[in-house]
């Protein structure tokens, strides 16, 4: 088969900018409110809320001016912003004047960016590569998210050792000029944009969700997506309690457990395509979504020391292997399922879902933990985590009769 084309290509390279950036400077602003600023509990918990708060309040009434508007101008619009919004960090620092609400901004600002830029990002994949390379072209992309979230972090700490927490925010927003750049230097033409609604404004700001729920494909994935991401914010902070503190491990097996795992995100993503050429595109969603969560049945049966570490980096490395094959496949129906009008406020949708339950679970298995122990609640999540692989589109997707009339 041959390469994706030059226009992906270009693509390909902003979004690995932007990867990059972003993986260098994960969790600076926790660390920049602390470090810098002596910033309080409840200041971080502020500063981690606003994200999820701004992007639930301006994300959906943005969804249909940016709908009926080409995406690239929206996709460097975002870009520019937050390569804005992160650079003033480390010049605030340089002249004495940062201050943790300006740091909160900075989250708040950035995550809406984020929303919007993945969902004209979206929208504009779906009409630069065709039907049949998209499971293949979301797959590369998400290869390089994984490569550069495997050896950010890392990275990422050797420069805030070298040279200090806000360094890492510069670094972002050169990528995301990056970014910028490649985007503009696509060549290919837009498609018109649609029109936009004529519908009462909380009818169109909401019709992502809308036109999700009255889909049989789009209405399971998207309760599957969103249970899924909820079970795993359940898990996440009930493993890292049972590595610290049921297994006691040391800081650098701790390290270990933390990264070596997303190599598998690195293996699925490059067999995605392999395996719906060969399984089928419909098959590979269905059996990558029942299967992923599986080998985490281990982690509440965990044991002591280096047995212990080694199952946990065996069992989380199985499912982002697995999840990172089932990822671009889900990404690739969903789009075929969506209307180009709704594309944006579908993944917009999508997003939201996902974030809004994220903490609410999370709060809860703390809760239950509490109540009945951490390798109990972390049981409880797995099997749940298990199950949403249950709430998948069973059914095949008809042919559009064009598409059906092609093939007979």
């Amino acid at each position: 088969m041959p390469p994706l084309d030059a226009d992906f290509r270009r693509l390909w390279f902003a979004r690995a900018t932007s990867d990059a950036g972003s993986a260098l400077a994960m969790g600076a602003l926790p660390l920049i409110a602390v470090r810098t600023l002596d910033a309080s509990t409840l200041q971080i918990s502020i500063l981690t809320a606003a994200a999820g708060l701004v992007g639930v309040a301006f994300a959906l009434p943005l969804g249909p001016f940016i709908e009926a508007r080409r995406k690239r101008p929206v996709m460097i619009s975002a870009d520019l912003v937050r390569a804005a919004l992160f650079a003033s960090v480390p010049l605030a620092a340089l002249l004495g004047i940062l201050s943790f609400w300006q740091l909160v901004a900075v989250s708040a600002i950035g995550a809406l960016g984020g929303i919007v830029f993945g969902g004209a990002s979206a929208a504009h994949l779906k009409n630069l590569v065709p039907r049949e390379r998209r499971t293949e072209a979301i797959g590369k992309l998400e290869s390089t998210f994984w490569l550069f979230n495997t050896i950010g972090p890392a990275l990422g700490g050797a420069v805030v050792q070298l040279l200090g927490t806000t360094v890492t925010l510069g670094l972002q927003a050169v990528g995301m000029l990056a970014s910028a750049l490649g985007v503009r230097r696509l060549r290919q033409p837009e498609p018109t944009p649609p029109d936009p609604g004529t519908r009462h404004f909380l009818a169109e700001a909401s019709a992502g969700f809308t036109v999700a729920a009255s889909d049989p494909t789009l209405r399971p994935l998207l309760l599957n997506a969103t249970l899924f991401a909820a079970f795993i914010a359940w898990i996440g902070p009930l493993e890292l309690v049972l590595l610290l503190r049921g297994l006691d491990l040391p800081a650098w097996q701790f390290g270990i457990a933390l990264a070596a795992p997303s190599l598998g995100g690195i293996v699925g993503s490059r067999l995605a395509p392999r395996v719906s050429r060969r399984l089928g595109e419909h098959r590979t969603l269905l059996w990558s979504g029942l299967l992923r969560g599986l080998p985490l049945l281990a982690l509440p049966f965990l044991p002591g020391g280096p047995a212990g570490l080694a199952i946990y980096v065996a069992a989380t490395f199985g499912l982002l292997t697995v999840a990172s094959i089932f990822r671009p496949v889900y990404s690739a129906v969903r789009m075929e399922a969506t209307e180009d009008r709704y594309m944006m406020r579908v993944t917009t949708a999508f997003t939201l879902a996902s974030r809004g339950a994220a903490p609410i679970f999370a709060l809860v298995a703390g809760l239950l933990a509490t109540a009945i122990g951490v390798r109990e609640a972390l049981l409880v999540g797995v099997v749940g985590l298990i199950l949403s692989g249950l709430f998948l589109p069973w059914r095949r997707r008809k042919a559009p009769p064009a598409e059906a009339s092609a093939q007979t």
